[in-house]
């Protein structure tokens, strides 16, 4: 039995480069509005919430490694159920253990999976926008002059990554949905009968 690449992957990856395109836009967009606007932290505000911005990315640098080791045992699972897809271990019930096995690698890489590869990418650009965003913050309580560039800039990609993680939030959440209601239920039931 020879288990078949996800439906349009090409599709979804050119969809998660466009929405990794469309979040770095957005952040460009917004810091120029933020300059604009002269929107920003004075140097004392910036250092009352360097800490909590150095908190905000150690926490998003951790759920995104959580996700990719889930990630990575999805794919490494799916891998193995590929591998064993020949072994006559079963023999009285192979038919239907393999319609099981191959409902449950489908549900996989047609569902779950998307969902960790955009929840990671948000994940990234969260990470690199508060990233970047503590750095300008580095600098503008390192530096002796004052850039009011650094502090926009700063500013807007704090903005900006909290759309990003409330994206990330709401496809975290309705994967769990699909992976409670869908998949655990729904072939529980199928086993049973």
């Amino acid at each position: 039995m020879q288990v078949h690449a996800p439906r349009g992957a090409a599709i979804e990856r050119e969809l998660l480069a466009r929405r990794i395109v469309l979040w770095v836009a957005v952040a460009a967009l917004v810091v120029l509005a933020f300059a604009a606007l002269r929107l920003g932290f004075e140097k004392p505000q910036t250092g009352h919430i360097f800490g909590g911005k150095l908190a905000f990315l150690g926490l998003v640098l951790a759920a995104a490694a959580v996700q990719y080791g889930a990630w990575r045992q999805l794919v490494a699972w799916t891998a193995d159920q590929a591998r064993e897809a020949n072994v006559n271990r079963l023999m009285g019930h192979r038919e239907e253990w393999e319609a099981y096995r191959d409902a449950v690698i489908a549900e996989l890489l047609d569902r779950v999976l998307p969902h960790n590869r955009v929840v990671l990418a948000n994940a990234l650009f969260v990470g690199l926008a508060l990233l970047v965003s503590c750095a300008l913050d580095l600098l503008v309580m390192l530096s002796a002059r004052d850039v009011p560039g650094w502090r926009h800039a700063s500013a807007a990609l704090l903005a900006v990554a909290i759309p990003a993680l409330l994206d990330t939030w709401i496809r975290q959440l309705s994967a769990l949905a699909a992976e409670f209601g869908g998949t655990r239920v729904g072939f529980a039931a199928r086993r049973r009968s």
